[in-house]
């Protein structure tokens, strides 16, 4: 057998996942009795699967529980969960580098945070580090107070707008609109604006040059966050990641480059508007900055530098400062504390100053126990073993070992913190209560010279946001546990309260509170002017004081003997050594900086480099010395210095929550020492480099092993999610489009006709909509949810749930837990929150910045998830179908968020969902074959039209799409079809009756239950025309209407045409003898589908189906599926009744007889228009089953035979479709 026969047989697949499995394991013998998951000592597949659920973190922590202090997470990966370790593997100057976990987080290049290098990682730490000193970040106050206040009047506004003085909110949205419109004014010099408009919203530039477009900052920056983390387990993946058949990582990737896109944009615009050069912040530090050949950094690195700052100062104080506000409402023992010294502090509401805070011990003790039992980044920042390997934990790892300390298992440690380590307690960090070893295991900024450089500006930040929340606002939370998920950060889902303004606030007037600003502002820039005065750089010549900036290291370096002090003269006696350590700390991180700069210079010249470190020049006393040279010896001279063991925090240090902080315990050694043990480091991090590049054919295996494993075992599920690929990307690159003269983001109207049967298109009274039909997608027919009745209809069309699901099980029903009565027309309590579950439509795009307008739909005015469409119009009956058009276009006429006269409370809307009652209301009144109600429908189509004529006018057919659904359709009923409820059951065993034409039946005895269904069964055997269902026995599957409390235990369910009538409601007998007329009163798919069609990321539902849609029908009468129904009386008959004469919707059996369409949307590129026109043929407000006639019975029919053959067929290669992709069948 030749080579290349070996190669092509099976047993060369076989061998690929085993040598894939098998030499890592047999690489890594050195750790292979260090315990774990079994997979995870062959694969780091394990782990990428818990980063992927977003429980890396919890996994892990249990892992430790289960096997000790040492667990194998990857194959040459080991956790170490003891506080000990912290210091040996982030410490200062064991020269451990960062692992190949960052590589996932690089998009335009490597920033501060994913550098591995450490001369390159020290020169980017120079460039910023002084912008973040103690005696730098006064100047960023003014810039968080500014935001503050902006924060501060939009709850006062939702506060006092609301009823009863409680506004209802997701606290996390705004936590999050603060973070990042304080750190778009830190670093690029104005705010996103976020707070002002109440949205998600930033604008995207994939270039300098290229257009702008807008995406949901946020939202993208939690996507980011989670791609990278799951693919930095398995770094070799990541290039290709979009090619996987999770739609995750697809998402992911887009998100990357959106975020990286928001940098771009924000740096273009402050790099063509110079005039803001005078600004002290970030962006500013940035352009002073050099590169590696000292020249100023090119428009690449600064923007990347750039985005670090944006992802490390927006999403760690947003998710801090949710968490506090949870542990803080949980416990109801915090709060006077906390309240109580901050109304002593500060007389007066308002946003405080940072002096004024700085001090508050009980504040600081808060903060920290949040920082603590909610690590923002809680995973083990994972650091590669170099030189001769180290021991910890009685191990010996070798170099090239990765190991970590995860935060979150170290912080939650009861062996650290004790048995109430998982109890929020700031009282713990009280002083005499909190132990030196505590201190030191409190790792929130992780650790060392790879900590967290932006630590004093996260904290003067957070004591801020706290003072300015708890200060001026009171709370009531609506949630008992608070709900997480981990990318890089752990990040809370959502944070529902309830939020007023103070009581004392009430007793200011405007002006009193405007004076009072006034005066705070005053005493800031009083204070400003006095530091301003004092003369900062005594020993630089005037030429050089011209050229210095406030920011600058010339600057700093003239602040350095502050830093030698260990006392502060400023600080109190009980803070001083605190203060002291950070001091402390400082001068390590700066050492190590200046010996890295040394060392550079030596790996070029050794010779030159240790001359001058060894026989240093001697100054004549006649030259004067540089900038540079007098740093230089300041430092050497602080060299030798004894380095004290640190404290429980580092001066320098929340932004890249990406490294370790505190300096080694080492003994102190002489500059020669410490030289040649760097020197040693890096010779053994090339031999180490050389090593790799002498083994390809590992690197070969694993990609090709990677790529061949997806390939074969996912090509399958790849090619389903084609279709969905493709339409995404459509989405994702028409953010925004024009129509001439404006910009539009991608809009949906979603119009419901109630009522609408789909035979009514087949009267020739619409010629609009078979129009729109032919020009859009609409498939042959959609079911409703069963009961098919408006209100339950509605809200499944616009949250994807069953009614089971979203608790709105009818237009009447009881609810046995809250012992009350849900009535549709009786607003005041329908419209109740605590009714509607699940998440509409409008609750789904506001939370994602996508703003939107809802006209009258069921449930719109409930308030449902304590979010309110920007635009919400009440019900109004009376309201005309030339009202609706109008208020529909002038919705689109609003100005886009591009305008400038664009308003944050009149924002134009993206989605907009409207109504319509009129065909309902006549059909009830006059019957669905009546001449009232043929007019009616011509109205609808004419309104239609209007809408129609109106988005041509505008030029906005390409790119405004439009479904059209309803809820149900009707039958004309007669007496001859009425079952009088009391001759089947004796309605004195009934205690309560659901519904209406079906009933659901709840007994006043839960004994009397079966004798009920028993006799209801044997009073209906000889009437096929009714069924009867015990809910938990034999309700059917298709119906999805058994697991709710709502829903009562027993139902009647009549077919299509009939009701069930009590006697008080109609007397049958009576009104046959007298000639009576009687007068009586899977849509899943559509949530899915408008989603789709704005970009949104839908909620989980019950709905299946995702755009693109394609045309599988025309509503014809060949098409409809078949069933046995009672015919509409003749037109003579129906004409010689009264206008009083009615109908009843029919049951949901039509819904699998209905030729109405699933609601769909095409590409705004695609079609002027997509279709949903509604409602099945007949719809329901009984029940049966969707398929009420059988395929066998269909088989067999001669006239449907070679239907049911086409049909069948059609079936098949839609299933092919979705496996395999288009064109496979």
């Amino acid at each position: 057998m030749g080579l290349v026969d070996l190669l092509i047989t099976p047993y060369t697949l076989l061998a690929i996942p085993i040598l894939y499995y098998v030499l890592p394991f047999l690489r890594n013998w050195s750790i292979r009795d260090v315990p774990g998951p079994l997979f995870a000592k062959f694969s780091s597949l394990w782990l990428l699967f818990q980063a992927r659920q977003g429980i890396r973190y919890l996994s892990v922590d249990q892992a430790h529980k289960k096997y000790g202090k040492l667990v194998r997470i990857q194959p040459n990966h080991v956790s170490i969960a003891d506080d000990a370790a912290i210091t040996h593997i982030y410490g200062h100057g064991n020269g451990f580098l960062k692992a190949d976990y960052y590589d996932a987080f690089v998009s335009i290049q490597r920033g501060l945070f994913n550098t591995r290098d450490r001369m390159e990682h020290s020169r980017k730490r120079k460039t910023v580090s002084h912008t973040f000193s103690t005696k730098s970040i006064g100047q960023f106050e003014q810039y968080m107070h500014h935001n503050l206040e902006e924060f501060e009047k939009q709850w006062d506004r939702l506060a006092t707008q609301a009823n009863g003085g409680y506004a209802r909110l997701d606290a996390l949205n705004w936590f999050n609109y603060l973070a990042f419109d304080i750190i778009g004014d830190l670093a690029f010099g104005a705010p996103f604006g976020m707070l002002e408009k109440g949205k998600d919203f930033a604008e995207v530039r994939a270039s300098p040059d290229a257009p702008p477009t807008y995406a949901p900052a946020i939202e993208v920056l939690n996507r980011r966050g989670e791609v990278s983390g799951t693919l930095g387990c398995l770094p070799a993946l990541k290039p290709y990641a979009k090619y996987l058949p999770d739609p995750f990582f697809r998402q992911g990737v887009e998100a990357v480059q959106n975020l990286a896109g928001i940098a771009v944009a924000r740096v273009k615009d402050r790099l063509d508007n110079p005039e803001q050069s005078h600004r002290v912040d970030l962006l500013a530090r940035l352009m002073e900055g050099k590169d590696a050949n000292g020249n100023q950094l090119g428009r690449e690195e600064l923007t990347a530098e750039a985005l670090t700052q944006l992802i490390a100062g927006s999403d760690t104080t947003s998710n801090t400062s949710c968490a506090l506000l949870f542990h803080v409402l949980s416990n109801p023992h915090v709060i006077p504390k906390l309240q109580a010294e901050l109304d002593k502090a500060l007389p007066i509401l308002g946003v405080p100053s940072f002096e004024q805070v700085k001090d508050l011990k009980y504040v600081d003790m808060v903060i920290k126990e949040t920082m603590r039992i909610h690590s923002t980044s809680s995973l083990g920042l994972p650091r590669v073993v170099t030189g001769n390997g180290i021991t910890l934990q009685n191990h010996f790892f070798p170099a090239g070992t990765v190991l970590s300390v995860p935060a979150y298992t170290i912080h939650h440690s009861e062996e650290i913190w004790g048995p109430d380590a998982s109890d929020f307690k700031p009282e713990r960090w009280e002083k005499g209560v909190l132990t030196e070893r505590q201190k030191e295991a409190f790792i929130p900024f992780s650790y060392g010279p790879r900590a967290c450089v932006g630590r004093n500006v996260a904290e003067m930040e957070m004591m801020l946001i706290v003072s300015t929340v708890f200060r001026n606002y009171e709370f009531e939370l609506y949630q008992d546990k608070l709900e997480t998920r981990e990318g890089f950060l752990r990040k809370p889902m959502e944070l529902l309260g309830l939020v007023r303004v103070s009581d004392d606030d009430a007793v200011l007037t405007g002006i009193q509170r405007l004076l009072d600003r006034i005066s705070h502002l005053q005493s800031i820039v009083d204070s400003r002017t006095n530091d301003r005065l004092k003369p900062r750089l005594p020993t630089m010549a005037p030429k050089d004081q011209e050229k210095a900036s406030l920011l600058s290291p010339t600057a700093y370096d003239d602040d350095a003997p502050d830093l030698e002090s260990d006392q502060d003269p400023l600080s109190d006696e009980e803070d001083s050594p605190d203060r002291a350590r950070e001091k402390r700390e400082e001068r390590g991180v700066f050492e190590d900086d200046y010996e890295d700069e040394e060392l550079g210079s030596a790996s070029q010249d050794p010779g030159v480099g240790l001359k001058r470190l060894f026989n240093p020049s001697k100054n004549d006393g006649k030259h004067t010395l540089t900038i540079k040279e007098r740093r230089a010896q300041k430092r050497a001279s602080r060299r030798h210095r004894e380095r004290v063991k640190r404290g429980e925090e580092e001066a320098e240090l929340v932004y890249d929550m990406e490294e370790g902080g505190q300096p080694s315990q080492s003994p102190s050694r002489n500059s020669s020492e410490s030289d040649l043990r760097r020197l040693a480091a890096m010779r053994a991090e090339k031999s180490l480099k050389k090593k790799a590049g002498k083994r390809p054919y590992t690197r070969f295996l694993l990609r090709g092993s990677i790529v061949l494993f997806f390939l074969l075992l996912l090509f399958g599920a790849y090619k389903a999610t084609k279709a969905s690929q493709t339409w995404h990307a459509k989405v994702a690159a028409a953010l925004t489009l024009s129509n001439g003269t404006s910009l539009f983001a991608p809009t949906t109207i979603l119009i419901s006709l109630d009522g609408f049967r789909a035979d009514f298109l087949q009267r020739g009274l619409t010629p609009t909509l078979s129009r729109f039909i032919r020009e859009g997608v609409s498939p042959l027919y959609m079911y409703p949810s069963f009961p098919s009745v408006t209100f339950p209809n509605h809200y499944t069309m616009v949250t994807g749930l069953y009614p089971e699901s979203h608790g709105i099980v009818g237009n009447t029903f009881w609810d046995p837990e809250m012992q009350d009565d849900f009535y549709y027309t009786h607003p005041q309590k329908s419209m109740q929150p605590k009714w509607w579950g699940g998440e509409p439509l409008w609750v789904t795009a506001e939370k994602q910045g996508v703003r939107s307008a809802i006209h009258m739909w069921p449930g719109s005015e409930a308030h449902i998830g304590g979010v309110e469409p920007a635009h919400m119009d009440k019900y109004n009956g009376d309201e005309d179908l030339t009202s609706k058009v109008d208020r529909i276009l002038g919705l689109i006429d609003l100005p886009g968020p591009d305008s400038p006269s664009s308003r944050a409370n009149n924002p134009r809307p993206q989605l907009i969902a409207a109504y319509v009652p009129n065909v309902d209301a006549d059909g009830h009144q006059y019957g669905p074959n009546s001449t009232e109600i043929r007019q009616t429908i011509r109205n609808v189509d004419d309104m239609l039209s209007g809408v129609f004529r109106g988005l041509q006018e505008r030029n906005l057919t390409d790119i405004v799409n439009v479904v059209v659904v309803s809820d149900h359709g009707m039958a004309t009923t007669s007496v001859e079809r009425l079952i009088q409820l009391e001759d089947i059951i004796d309605v004195n065993l009934i205690d309560r009756m659901d519904g209406w034409p079906l009933y659901g039946l709840r007994p006043k005895n839960k004994d009397d239950l079966w004798d009920m269904y028993v006799t209801l069964k044997k009073n209906t055997e000889h009437n096929t025309n009714v069924e009867v269902y015990l809910t938990v026995k034999d309700m059917p599957k298709q119906y999805h209407f058994s697991k709710n409390d709502r829903i009562a235990p027993l139902w009647i369910v009549p077919q299509a045409g009939w009701a069930v009538v009590t006697k008080e409601e109609f007397d049958v007998e009576k009104g046959k003898k007298e000639g009576l007329v009687y007068h009586p009163r899977e849509n899943t798919e559509i949530y899915n589908i408008v989603c789709d069609s704005l970009g949104l990321e839908p909620k989980p539902n019950n709905g299946t189906l995702r755009l693109p849609l394609k045309p599988i029908g025309l509503h014809t009468d060949d098409g409809a599926p078949e069933i046995d129904i009672p015919f509409d009386p003749p037109s003579d008959v129906l004409n010689s009744i009264t206008s009083s004469n009615s109908s009843v919707s029919v049951d949901a059996t039509s819904l699998a007889s209905a030729f109405t369409s699933t609601p769909s949307v095409t590409s705004p590129t695609d079609a002027p228009f997509s279709i949903a026109t509604a409602p099945s043929t007949l719809s329901s407000e009984s029940s049966e089953s969707p398929d009420a006639t059988s395929d066998d019975e269909k088989k067999h029919s001669p006239k449907k035979w070679w239907s049911w053959i086409a049909n069948t067929f059609e079936d098949a290669k839609a299933k092919l479709s979705q496996l395999f992709g288009p064109g496979s069948s």
